[in-house]
């Protein structure tokens, strides 16, 4: 009875994946936000649309949609180190 044994993500791993994440949005979001805008954070008076608890803007839509497409992505197609990661377990347990 050969089983395949399933290997997850330990609490490491995806600890350093959400900081490569927040990073990676950080180093994305914050100079575009920069460049746009003027200001390195946004507040709700440097939003266009604000009306009650509904504030955004057409860059902050751009923003979402680029997080989703990113999650999605990473999500279908796992990174490089990931693949390495796996690489090395395969050859630990022969």
């Amino acid at each position: 009875m050969n089983q395949k044994v399933k290997k997850y993500a330990g609490l490491l791993s995806r600890f350093l994946a959400l900081m490569i994440d927040f990073f990676i949005f950080c180093a994305i979001f914050f100079p575009i936000t920069r460049i746009v805008k003027g200001v390195w954070v946004m507040s709700a008076s440097d939003h266009r649309w604000g009306r009650g608890l509904f504030i955004t803007d057409p860059l902050c839509i751009a923003f979402l949609a680029f997080m989703f497409l990113y999650f999605i992505f990473t999500a279908k197609y796992p990174s490089i180190l990931n693949l390495l990661e796996l690489q090395s377990i395969s050859r630990l347990a022969y």
